[in-house]
């Protein structure tokens, strides 16, 4: 066949049929993410099992009192399984939470962990935002909390009630209010161990660091809550919430999520086809793919390439040996 003929069809074949792929599987560590986007805006979340895990389709979140989704978020993509649209938020008011029928990250199932989340508190006094079991009693549960003028807490009492880090209603830091933010928390058990450390992120940058010297965790496995804390009810607006079972570094947050790899071709002097990707996931293993046909056959791996940046280019010298070539990106061969 003749060559001139074979690139302009694989030309065309890369222009209208390359679909890129950034995350095939799920991330490493990724165990659940609530990211509210199952509702409509300024409609009530209601009914048993309606708020769901993003990462496996669980119904695993019961709402109660009617929070409300909103059309207001604080960033319009984000990393869930891959880089995702964020449109919906939800937002809680006296008397209204989230149950969730699920471990929470920090206890004792987990070691090293990320907690990850999008937050926009109103002015009020201490509250809990996230109260990790499924009553009142206070113990065996961690207590995650917003204070005055948006001072973060941040403690857990053990199975026998005794309280570990800084007492929740004591700021470790000011986060605005009305305004959204997010917190990172990563949990490391090993780099001190037997002590665990708690480092603390806001809008990805190093904020501060909590001590806990002789770890007991809390041991239950059953249902946490968004605000639901009697007495203690959180006011204002969540998203994104994010469990992953291992220390996250800041580039891995979900607000630091790279958006789709895109493929871009042209033919070189010696006959060849030129890839550029861009938008890759540098030191790591990117894989390009190639097949003749889409209803017929499989994807087949013609490179495996570990770039040093985000964007790398590649010649397909086998360009003439077929009428057209589809190409695309893969994360897996």
């Amino acid at each position: 066949m003749n060559t001139n003929l074979a690139v302009s069809l694989a030309i065309l074949a890369l222009t209208f049929q390359v679909h890129a792929q950034r995350c095939v599987e799920v991330p490493a560590g990724l165990v659940s993410q609530y990211r509210f986007e199952e509702g409509a805006p300024d409609q009530p979340a209601t009914g048993a099992g309606s708020i769901l895990d993003f990462v496996d389709g669980s119904r695993d979140g019961t709402p109660g009192g009617g929070p409300v989704y909103r059309a207001d978020v604080g960033f319009d993509h984000v990393g869930a399984c891959q880089y995702e649209s964020n449109t919906r938020s939800l937002e809680l008011g006296e008397g209204q939470w989230v149950s969730i029928n699920s471990p929470f990250i920090f206890h004792d199932q987990y070691g090293d962990a990320t907690l990850e989340f999008l937050v926009k508190p109103v002015q009020q006094g201490h509250v809990s935002l996230f109260w990790t079991r499924p009553d009142n009693n206070d113990q065996n549960r961690f207590n995650i909390a917003i204070n005055s003028d948006g001072g973060f807490g941040f403690d857990y009492r053990d199975p026998a009630g005794v309280l570990h880090l800084t007492p929740s209603h004591i700021a470790l830091f000011q986060i605005p209010v009305e305004t959204w933010t997010h917190i990172a928390v990563v949990r490391d058990t090993q780099s001190s161990a037997p002590a665990h450390t708690y480092d603390f992120y806001v809008n990805g940058v190093y904020t501060t660091t909590d001590f806990d010297p002789d770890p007991n965790l809390p041991t239950s496995n059953q249902a946490w809550k968004i605000s639901g804390r009697e007495f203690f009810s959180f006011t204002g607006s969540v998203d994104e919430v994010r469990f992953s079972a291992r220390k996250l570094a800041p580039s891995e947050f979900l607000i630091n999520a790279m958006p789709p790899t895109l493929l871009t071709g042209h033919v070189a002097g010696d006959g060849s086809f030129v890839l550029t990707v861009t938008n890759a996931p540098a030191s790591a293993t990117n894989h390009i793919q190639v097949r003749t046909n889409l209803s017929l056959g499989n994807w087949q791996t013609i490179a495996s390439l570990v770039p040093n940046t985000n964007s790398f280019t590649f010649a397909d010298t086998n360009v003439s040996h077929s009428a057209q070539r589809f190409y695309r990106w893969a994360g897996i061969p």
